[in-house]
């Protein structure tokens, strides 16, 4: 029974996150977005919605995973760096997205990736397949920061919303 309440907490916990994180890109992807330049290395904008499900899928995974392990300080270090790197996303998306600021939504995605590469190094010592169902997000996470970056470099540090 604990599996299947736990997994619940995972998906809906991770769902919610990714549900908001994706209400404040929209607003972004449908405004300023559109007229901003790109960097070379941006992606059509339909596989963002592709890969964030299946990151998002990988990371409810992943810490339902953890959630098997025996209690322990390890295990909740463990899920306070899940939760909170994850919880990084809200702002890290409202930033750069729904308010065009650019410059700050880099400053969040750099703590993001710290974050997360931490969640990372602790989940490997639990678990090691949920450690590596993380490291697609990390990368992914990653390639972001360098898409913001060039968004600086060819916008500026922030847009102004009309």
């Amino acid at each position: 029974m604990n599996k299947i309440r736990n997994f619940l907490i995972s998906f809906i916990g991770v769902g919610i996150i990714g549900f908001f994180a994706s209400k404040s890109t929209q607003i972004g992807v449908n405004g300023w977005y559109v007229t901003a330049v790109p960097s070379a290395l941006t992606p059509p904008n339909i596989w963002f919605r592709y890969i964030w499900t299946i990151l998002y899928i990988l990371m409810a995974l992943a810490i339902w995973r953890i959630s098997w392990q025996d209690k322990s300080q390890e295990k909740n270090k463990a899920q306070i760096l899940f939760w909170t790197q994850l919880i990084l996303h809200l702002p890290w998306c409202y930033t750069f997205f729904a308010l065009g600021w650019i410059g700050i939504g880099f400053v969040v995605i750099i703590v993001m990736d710290i974050m997360a590469f931490l969640t990372i190094w602790h989940f490997k010592k639990l678990d090691k397949t949920a450690a590596y169902m993380l490291w697609p997000y990390f990368i992914w996470i990653c390639y972001a920061t360098i898409l913001n970056l060039a968004y600086i470099v060819n916008n500026g540090w922030a847009i102004k919303i009309q």
